[in-house]
Parts: structure tokens; sequence; C-alpha cells
């Protein structure tokens, strides 16, 4: 559509979607000692919330938002790499991060079995009007056992990988 950080570069009408592909669910992961429940808990705390001007980004502030919690109300970090924020989240140099990523998650799956590492679940309300907001996203659960001692599902939501093809591909 051409909004928000993507103003610059106007719509992409160039583009089709050929094919829904996989869920990417939204992983807010946090310490699983840090007493964080659920998001507004994150308020007033050092989160990576993806590069700036990714899709993570985006879906973070929006998910945040979703949850009544506005940008403002968070140390919003930018980390170069996911892995380099699951480093920092292990390190206790911030307090979560949140990443759109196809599960499981290798490297989420590999730090979960060197550090106490929990995935946060979203609260119904907040999915539902995430699910509204955010155009694209869809209600998830990363199912039981996709990470160790993940022993029950995690309601989330997440964004579609998509085949994409330029409008002059033949049918």
């Amino acid at each position: 559509t051409g909004h928000g950080i993507f103003s610059g570069t106007g719509p992409l009408g160039h583009l089709r979607a050929v094919a829904s592909l996989f869920p990417e669910p939204v992983h807010v992961v946090v310490r699983a000692d840090s007493g964080i429940e659920g998001l507004q808990d994150l308020m007033g705390r050092r989160v990576a919330l993806g590069r700036v001007a990714s899709g993570t980004r985006q879906t973070a502030i929006g998910l945040l938002e979703a949850a009544g919690i506005g940008i403002d109300r968070v140390t919003g970090l930018e980390e170069p790499t996911p892995q380099a924020a699951l480093d920092a989240l292990t390190a206790g140099r911030i307090d979560a991060v949140i990443e759109v990523v196809s599960a499981p998650w290798r490297q989420l799956e590999i730090e979960m079995h060197a550090a106490r590492l929990a995935l946060l679940p979203l609260d119904r309300p907040t999915i539902a009007r995430a699910v509204a907001d955010i155009h694209g996203l869809l209600p998830l659960d990363i199912p039981a056992r996709t990470y160790p001692g993940q022993l029950a599902g995690v309601p989330t939501v997440a964004a579609t990988a998509l085949l994409v093809a330029r409008d002059d591909v033949p049918d």
C-alpha cells in the first residue's frame, strides 16, 4: 500500500501474490525468570523490535499498540541480527525479543538449550485487535513442544510468507 515507512517507495502495484506459503508466527521471547507474563509487562522495558524498516519491526510496533502500549512506553532497540538480539536477552542486556520468523526458529531452539528462555503468550483481546488492525496477520498457536521445555501451545499471531511475482509474469 505504500504507507508508513514505505511511503517513500509508494505502493508496489507491479507485484502479485501467487501463493500463501507458510505462517511466520510472532515470537515474543523473554527470560523465564523475568516475571514478564504478558505484553503489558513490557512497558518501561528494553525490547528488541527488529531492524529499522523491517516487517518484523512494523509488526512488533503494531502488536504493542494492539496491547495498548505506545512505542514511547518501551525502549525499542535494534539489534544487528535476530541472533544478536537473543544473545543480548540471554546476557540480560535486554528484557524481550520480538521476532517474526517461522517455527521452529532454529536459533531460538539452540538458545533455549543453553538458557532459560520462554515464549510469551498473547492474550485473546490483543490477538483480536492485532488481526483487525494489522493487515495480513492471523491468529495462530505455536504448538506444544515446538521448543525445549514448551509444554503447552502459545497463542500468538502470524504473518504469512507469500510467493510473489511481477504482474508481467504469465499466469
